[in-house]
């Protein structure tokens, strides 16, 4: 399935932008919770970061398994967590 690069560009600016926000609330989220302990707003700015950033629970895995339980790309989520692991350095 090819995208035209409009599409590529909206969804690369959507992603940036839901970055963007889970980075800054994180940090605001941090501030307002610590009370003035640096350490405590690092740790909340790390936990929420984190979780934003977690690859396992993004919609593309959900729909990754959609599209095995309807029988397309059966090895596609596989071959994307294999790839993702080389480039992290674990196996």
């Amino acid at each position: 399935m090819r995208f035209s690069l409009q599409a590529r560009m909206r969804a690369e600016f959507v992603g940036a932008a839901f970055l963007l926000a889970a980075v800054v609330g994180s940090g605001i989220m941090g501030e307002r919770l610590a009370g003035g302990n640096v350490a405590i707003a690092l740790l909340a700015n790390t936990i929420a970061t984190a979780a934003a950033l977690d690859y396992r629970n993004g919609p593309e895995m959900h729909w990754l398994k959609r599209e095995r339980k309807q029988g397309r790309y059966p090895d596609l989520h596989n071959r994307l967590i294999s790839q993702r692991q080389r480039s992290h350095g674990t196996r």
